[in-house]
């Protein structure tokens, strides 16, 4: 892949719902597909090709995320998604509420050309600004993203089984804030 020449983020509007949709289709589709059973896949998909996220309608500051971004290439098109915030880990024994980084999906005809890391580093510096340390994100071990996750820093703190992701194991990564630039 060639290097994205320029890389736009900005915050969620309503009328990205369409595109992050699209995104997150494909991304399930290019990081799942031979991973889980087609049958399980092909529900997902048809599920999150019509989802309406709990961001629709509603600006980055309004929804239920703290933090809400698209890159959009130099024509506008959204290239990719990062959404989280703060919320109750469902299979690490944290007591407290942790900030979660929940979806960072980048379409799958632009991946490695930099927009996943500067969604990711966008991403850790709103979380910075609205008083994170660290972060949690959960990845399907198999999923060719975990390598992302390892080259960027994050650290593998926990990995177990999901009932609803036909037991495949699951990997959480934590990433530090205290020396993210």
């Amino acid at each position: 892949m060639t290097q994205e020449k320029q890389i736009f983020i900005r915050d969620v509007i309503p009328a990205d719902r369409p595109d992050i949709n699209r995104i997150n289709a494909d991304g399930w589709e290019y990081a799942y597909r031979g991973i889980i059973s087609d049958g399980l896949l092909d529900t997902m998909l048809e599920k999150i090709r019509n989802y309406t996220p709990r961001l629709a309608g509603k600006t980055s500051a309004e929804n239920d995320y703290k933090i809400a971004l698209v890159s959009t290439n130099s024509a506008g098109k959204i290239t990719g998604f990062a959404i989280g915030g703060l919320g109750r880990s469902q299979t690490i024994s944290e007591t407290n509420d942790v900030w979660i980084l929940d979806a960072l999906y980048v379409d799958p005809n632009v991946i490695g050309t930099g927009i996943g890391r500067k969604l990711f580093s966008e991403w850790a510096r709103r979380a910075i600004t609205a008083g994170a340390e660290k972060f949690i994100i959960r990845c399907a071990s198999a999923n060719k993203s975990c390598g992302f996750y390892d080259k960027i820093g994050c650290k593998r703190i926990a990995e177990t089984t999901d009932p609803n992701f036909e037991n495949k194991p699951v990997t959480f990564f934590e990433f530090d804030l205290k020396d993210f630039k």
